[in-house]
């Protein structure tokens, strides 16, 4: 009976260990292949990584590096400007040309071009370069070219084109009224006809000698 007993006892003891070994393996099975997934699983993430940065770099080019060369075109409109300085012709001619190109040329041309014509127009072609001073599709900053050159243009020219510019919504019709002031001593408000009359009185009084040449103010650099 101690023998059945004993031999019974070994046996139980052997399959244990057996089921023991059979367990350990299959859970390092179990590890193995849960660790070899999560790793088939970050290679994709990192091809999936890889792939969108190529695709924001073909997107959206790197800039380049601060102190690079960059390469600027000249303006299209600057050879314009250039043969008509460069044409040999006399001042006026210059800025005929100028002002025959002035309303086809884009807001940085017309804005040069403002300074040029300026410069080298000379006072009998005046009128119609003094046309844009009053104009609201010509920009500030042509007006404010042509409205400093007028400033530098004899009383006969000056005092009838600050009535203009005084009667009109320009951002200098202000000044042109205090001018006005300033030259007439008097104030005569908004009665623009008073104006205009007294204008032509104060001419009558004080003329002018004949201009000679251009009375323009000089392009700055």
């Amino acid at each position: 009976m101690l023998a059945e007993i004993l031999l019974l006892t070994t046996g139980m003891r052997f399959n244990f260990k057996w089921m023991v070994a059979i367990g350990l393996v299959l859970g390092i099975a179990s590890i193995w292949w849960e660790r070899s997934s999560r790793n088939g699983e970050g290679d994709d993430e990192l091809l999936d990584a890889d792939a969108l940065r190529a695709r924001a770099r073909a997107t959206n080019p790197v800039a380049p590096a601060a102190g690079s060369p960059v390469l600027v075109s000249a303006p299209t409109w600057q050879p314009i400007i250039s043969q008509a300085i460069n044409s040999g012709g006399t001042p006026a001619d210059q800025a005929k040309n100028l002002l025959a190109q002035f309303p086809n040329l884009p807001p940085g041309g017309q804005f040069e071009a403002a300074q040029h014509i300026s410069n080298l127009l000379p006072d009998e072609s005046y009128g119609n370069w003094a046309a844009y001073l009053t104009n609201n599709s010509t920009s500030l900053e042509v007006r404010k070219v042509i409205y400093a050159d007028l400033q530098h243009r004899p009383n006969s020219i000056r005092l009838p084109l600050l009535l203009q510019v005084a009667r009109s919504s320009s951002s200098q019709a202000g000044d042109a009224v205090q001018l006005l002031r300033n030259a007439l001593g008097d104030d005569y408000g908004t009665d623009w006809n008073t104006w205009s009359a007294k204008i032509s009185d104060w001419l009558k009084a004080n003329p002018e000698p004949a201009s000679t040449g251009n009375s323009g103010t000089p392009v700055g650099n």
